[in-house]
């Protein structure tokens, strides 16, 4: 009955996209898309098989995401590597992608305004660089994942969104230390869980009218502190004192 019905909304969906006789194609393609969720699908999993190679060249090119999408991400990523006792600052690129990749989901898709200012930056950035592209196959390869990313929302543009934002997350951090906006000094990676570093970011969040994001950071460098305080009373009362 499912794959039935899935079968007759591709069916009507393709039925309107036959019916267009107008320029703006693909603003009426993303409105069918919209009233056919199944049919969205299907189109986006086309799409996604059809751009590899564009994504590929796409993966390649620096996007910079807010910075404070990084640094809330390195938090949350501490925390759940500090719960599980395998906390390590050298250890970054020895982290399983499935930890990895848990995470940044956790981060983008439940707390929405930073799933929204991700895509929006993401999106901004692609635009500027299919703009400004000389090279046609460039412009093409650019294009291309944009128009799946502009489809609404579904499994496929969202593998491609989680991977672009991955990648540029680990580029930023492989990059430190380094000047970042927001804090005025060179930047490494373990000043990031001091509360000297976190309290000039947050001023500068403040400053910048981004209230909502320095909720998120205090709840996740709160939940952080409070881990590594049971962490340190557990090895405490564990330690045999003899005198």
């Amino acid at each position: 009955m499912v794959t039935g019905a899935t079968m007759i909304e591709i069916a009507k969906a393709l039925e309107e996209i036959h019916a267009i006789n107008s320029n703006k194609t693909m603003d009426k393609i993303f409105d069918i898309a919209s009233k056919y969720p199944s049919f969205n699908e299907y189109l986006s999993s086309k799409m996604f098989d059809a751009i590899t190679g564009d994504l590929d060249y796409v993966l390649n090119e620096h996007i910079d995401i807010p910075f404070y999408i990084v640094y809330l991400f390195l938090l949350k990523l501490y925390h759940r590597i500090l719960s599980s006792f395998l906390f390590d600052f050298k250890a970054l690129n020895e982290f399983s992608d499935l930890l990895f990749d848990d995470v940044l989901q956790d981060l983008l898709y439940n707390e929405l305004i930073i799933f929204e200012k991700a895509l929006k930056t993401i999106l901004i950035s692609l635009e500027s660089k299919f703009e400004s592209a000389n090279d046609e196959k460039v412009k093409i390869s650019f294009e291309n994942v944009l128009t799946l990313l502009g489809m609404p929302t579904n499994h496929w543009n969202m593998k491609i969104f989680e991977q672009i934002i991955k990648v540029n997350i680990l580029r930023t951090l492989n990059n430190l230390p380094a000047k970042v906006e927001g804090i005025d000094k060179e930047v490494k990676l373990q000043d990031l869980t001091s509360d000297e570093i976190l309290d000039e970011y947050i001023v500068y969040l403040k400053k910048n009218g981004l209230e909502q994001i320095v909720e998120i950071f205090e709840k996740i460098y709160g939940d952080l502190k409070n881990t590594m305080s049971k962490i340190s009373s557990n090895i405490l009362a564990n330690i045999d004192i003899k005198f």
